[in-house]
């Protein structure tokens, strides 16, 4: 069974992918699965595109034969009790770092690095002006 994210999705509805078309071909509709969450983000593009109907009308046909996943209220507390721990867990880290570093005295020092955002480097793909490969973001479910 297949779970399909949004970035697959758009590859497959921009016909940019002979990939993931001869996948979604080759794969019974009754193994490929989207999700409400996946649907809503489509449904967001389709509404910001430059031709409406059309775009809206193309959602519809291709999410037609494929059964939808809910993002419901377990799905909503699931996601909420893993996603606190780690934000906990990150803002932990930054304070014992922060203490460590007046400890040292290397207040300035910390005071001229840039944030994260701004000296990580990209992705290969976004680097060279090239789109992600969309067959990373397709989950297979065993």
């Amino acid at each position: 069974m297949y779970l399909l994210d949004s970035n697959t999705c758009i590859q497959f509805l921009n016909g940019r992918s002979a990939s993931i078309e001869r996948r979604l071909m080759g794969t019974k509709p009754s193994e490929i699965k989207l999700c409400s969450v996946v649907k809503a983000e489509l449904w967001y593009g389709a509404a910001r595109s430059n031709d409406v109907a059309a775009v809206m009308s193309k959602l519809t046909a291709f999410f037609a034969p494929y059964e939808s996943l809910p993002f419901d209220d377990a799905a909503a507390v699931e996601y909420g009790s893993i996603r606190g721990p780690l934000a906990r867990a990150f803002s932990v880290t930054m304070e014992r770092t922060r203490r460590s570093i007046s400890v040292f005295g290397a207040e300035s020092y910390m005071a001229e690095l840039e944030p994260w955002y701004r000296v990580a480097v990209p992705r290969d793909e976004v680097r060279q002006g090239r789109s992600f490969n969309p067959d990373e973001f397709a989950i297979h479910l065993a």
